[in-house]
């Protein structure tokens, strides 16, 4: 369905579209569920290739086979979505074997770009042709190192503008409506400029746009060990020199509860620290400034641990006349963004705009971003915690067991699997009331 709703929004020119699948991993490499499931892709997507078959075959399925991880002791997709993409693009280049499976039809030859999008990405009208457009011109143009393969000038990877959704109906949630506004600082989330890009004429990848194949594909070739990378955006838009083009929008859904956020920046941070020997190895390829973006990354994931240790420490060794200064100037940090947004806000965007229409939209913004420091503020201990199980949990699977650095779960996995009980709940956030409990019990000792 949502392959039809991008055909039908960008129908014009030679633009395929396909589904680039892998079983969830498994114990066994094939079971009985596994091939109903392949062969009702199969049949359906057939049914949508025929549907629209008066502009000639637009429609694939490119699903992988599981092979044996041997170092998790499980079958699962080859290096899952990072094996995806590589696949694909000796697919389309015609270089090597890959592990997808006979599912029909495959891609034409010659197919120059690649547009990635996760499943919960939608295009809006006209967005393939911008991102195409914008690809083939002359200052664009990737252009590869003989010797070493990378991306020397222009850009190999265009990442658009990613604008969070709003759910209604019954999946809406106060939790979407406060965060998703655009009032964020994960870059994941709210692609919306670059500072790299603007200063330093290099930006990051998020995981959704457009790339050249060949360019990709010749700065990415043999580059990245097995089992070991996690998060490759940030590698690939390094590599292969990714630009921010602020014009040309996407948009992907915003999470509708916390826990499924959480568990998703979970995830994200994992892969941020798995780079960590990416960082300390100065013959891989990556320049300074890709090595900063790492760095970033992992500062940033450090935030919320280091403002519950300052204000706990703050308690516990500041002098009283001093105590109450350091609270308040730390919660000063959580309103800083909030009262930037807000401030730019407050003179009317258009002159004809009435009175009590522009001072009911201020009020409703000032509740917006008061609910939204509220929640930061209690949502803080567990984040804090969250951070850093993800960052020992990583330190632990790169210098010790080597195992689980695949570990991955899809936004819509967790959706499913995760109960919205306020029992659930407490369990899974155990450690906020955990760390005030201690906080409070150390600051009266």
């Amino acid at each position: 369905e949502m392959l039809e709703l991008h055909y039908l929004a960008n129908p014009d020119g030679a633009v395929d579209f396909a589904l680039l699948t892998d079983w969830a991993d498994s114990s066994v490499e094939i079971s009985p569920t596994d091939s109903e499931v392949l062969t009702h892709a199969t049949r359906t997507i057939e049914r949508l290739a025929q549907k629209y078959e008066r502009t000639g075959r637009r429609f694939y399925l490119l699903h992988r086979a599981r092979i044996w991880n041997g170092t998790d002791g499980l079958w699962m997709g080859w290096e899952r979505k990072r094996g995806k993409l590589s696949e694909l693009n000796d697919l389309l280049l015609g270089n090597a074997e890959t592990t997808f499976m006979d599912t029909g039809a495959r891609p034409p030859e010659g197919v120059r770009f690649v547009v990635t999008l996760d499943s919960d990405t939608r295009l809006p009208r006209g967005t393939v042709a911008a991102l195409v457009g914008k690809m083939m011109h002359p200052v664009n143009r990737p252009v590869n190192d003989p010797v070493t393969g990378l991306v020397v000038s222009g850009h190999a990877v265009l990442q658009p503008r990613i604008t969070p959704s709003l759910t209604t109906g019954a999946e809406a949630s106060a939790f979407q409506r406060i965060f998703s506004a655009g009032r964020g600082m994960d870059p994941y989330v709210f692609t919306v400029s670059d500072l790299y890009l603007d200063l330093l004429d290099s930006g990051s990848f998020a995981g959704k746009g457009i790339y050249d194949v060949a360019a990709f594909e010749a700065a990415m070739a043999q580059r990245f060990p097995e089992n070991a990378v996690l998060s490759h955006d940030l590698l690939e838009g390094t590599l292969a020199r990714a630009a921010l083009t602020t014009d040309v929008q996407m948009v992907e859904d915003f999470p509708i509860r916390y826990d499924i956020d959480a568990a998703r920046q979970h995830r994200w941070v994992r892969g941020d620290w798995q780079l960590l020997p990416f960082i300390l190895d100065l013959g891989n390829g990556i320049d300074g400034l890709g090595r900063m973006k790492m760095l970033d990354n992992l500062r940033r994931s450090l935030m919320a641990p280091t403002w519950i240790l300052a204000s706990v420490l703050g308690w516990l060794v500041l002098p009283p006349e001093i105590v109450w200064i350091w609270q308040i100037g730390l919660l000063a940090t959580l309103f800083f963004m909030p009262i930037m947004n807000f401030q730019s806000g407050l003179m009317p965007s258009q002159k004809d705009i009435s009175g009590a229409r522009h001072l009911g939209r201020i009020a409703s913004d000032l509740a917006g971003h008061l609910q939204e420091i509220c929640l930061r503020l209690i949502f803080m201990p567990h984040q804090a915690a969250l951070m850093l199980d993800a960052i020992l949990r990583t330190l632990w699977r790169l210098l010790v067991s080597r195992k689980n650095l695949l570990e991955w779960r899809t936004a819509r996995q967790v959706q499913d699997s995760g109960a919205a009980s306020k029992r659930a709940s407490w369990r899974r956030m155990a450690a906020s009331p955990a760390i005030a409990v201690a906080a409070m019990g150390l600051t009266m000792l």
